[in-house]
């Protein structure tokens, strides 16, 4: 079979696939991998499974990996950052295909798992019908505040730590309360607290425990973890950013990213207009920048992780990601 893991930046697709491989890399051959850079053409994916498998021939065509990887005793093959298939520009889908060529003639014989971003895998799906090549799709966000309650308690309870949750400014609660009520504030500003905060996360595991560590702070007296209030975070101002600004957030959340070059060809831009437009999102700290190692690519900008949920969900409603 062949499964899909997918899920925005920072849901905790690595973590999952690195439990599957400290379970099960021992027990059977497991062949890790990662597409690295954007994949264009037939060639491409021709080089990209050389360099997987060095101690093959050299591949000619797709049918020799596809006869190199049958000659070889089952295995599974875990393949990372699968949203490089594709780029969205004249003859950006012809890697896609070629790739998934050699997926699909060959997942009777090893086990595939690749990870996606979400968006990533969604116009995967839309443009080449990506689903039909996995017989299992595993997502990786938290759909409930309860999810994410659980998920974060739990980490808590090991600590051994006592956990308050603060009032609002407005709402203490009187000195002489009784248990009852002490208890039931608490239980209320708990469930108000994390409703605020998957709101705030949108499912996803790295936002949210990263608001969770701007909220907590050890109190030395009582020797219990205290919870201030996380409150609403307005994200209003994404709306106001120009036109190309903010299809070229669409543009990086679709791709799970973007070098200058593939902005400059995407929109038709010169690269200085592309390399201003993604440096200003990198400024204001809804892209991330990181240097790559890949000949030619020099920067690659992807979604911060913190806030891919709120502003996908601002792009979705103006349909400008879809």
């Amino acid at each position: 079979c062949s499964v899909a893991i997918t899920g925005p930046e920072g849901s905790g697709k690595t973590t999952l696939v690195n439990c599957f491989a400290s379970e099960y890399g021992a027990r059977h051959p497991l062949i890790r991998q990662v597409i690295g850079q954007r994949l264009r053409r037939e060639e491409d994916v021709l080089a990209l499974f050389a360099q997987w498998f060095e101690e093959a021939p050299p591949f000619v065509s797709l049918t020799d990996v596809v006869a190199y990887i049958r000659s070889r005793e089952p295995f599974i093959l875990l393949v990372e950052d699968g949203h490089n298939l594709l780029l969205r520009a004249i003859g950006g889908r012809q890697a896609a295909e070629a790739f998934l060529y050699v997926l699909l003639a060959t997942r009777g014989h090893c086990l595939w798992l690749m990870t996606f971003r979400q968006y990533p895998f969604i116009r995967l799906d839309y443009q080449l019908r990506l689903g039909q090549y996995f017989t299992h799709q595993i997502p990786t966000l938290f759909h409930s505040s309860a999810e994410i309650r659980d998920m974060l308690l739990l980490r808590q309870h090991t600590t051994g730590y006592k956990l308050h949750f603060l009032p609002e400014k407005d709402k203490e609660v009187a000195e002489d309360a009784s248990e009852e009520d002490l208890a039931a504030a608490q239980k209320e500003r708990k469930e108000k607290y994390f409703r605020q905060m998957f709101e705030a996360c949108g499912g996803n595991i790295h936002a949210a425990l990263y608001y969770w560590q701007l909220s907590v702070h050890y109190d030395l007296e009582s020797k219990e973890i205290r919870v201030c209030p996380l409150g609403r975070i307005d994200y209003r101002f994404v709306k106001s950013l120009d036109r190309l600004t903010l299809f070229s957030l669409s543009e990086v959340i679709s791709h799970g990213g973007l070098s200058v070059g593939e902005h400059s060809e995407i929109f038709r831009l010169s690269p200085l207009r592309s390399q201003l437009t993604l440096d200003y999102l990198g400024q204001i700290n809804l892209l991330e920048v990181a240097e790559t190692e890949a000949e030619g690519l020099g920067r690659r900008y992807t979604i911060n992780p913190i806030f891919v949920g709120p502003v996908s969900d601002i792009l979705l409603s103006q349909n400008i990601l879809y």
